[in-house]
């Protein structure tokens, strides 16, 4: 029963996150992805699907929204884990 709740629960928190990738560089952007940091691989993610700053690649978006969802839901399960 629980284990159906993730992937809604990690949408929120991924749309939580923001959708405006337009503040941010492309290359500071970057830099915050090489680090881990899963606010920056989405906003990679709509960099690539709004094509701001970067070609718009569909392929590129999805890899990376995909991956954000993925850092996103590991946090959530090491934190459902401790308790």
């Amino acid at each position: 029963m629980m284990k159906n709740c993730f992937l809604p629960i990690t949408v929120v928190l991924i749309l939580i996150m923001g959708t405006d990738a337009k503040g941010d560089s492309f290359s500071n952007t970057n830099e915050r992805e090489r680090k881990g940091n899963a606010e920056a691989q989405y906003q990679l993610g709509v960099i690539y699907e709004r094509g701001d700053s970067q070609e718009q690649n569909f392929y590129k978006a999805i890899r990376w929204h995909r991956k954000a969802a993925n850092k996103v839901t590991l946090m959530r399960k090491h934190i459902w884990e401790s308790y």
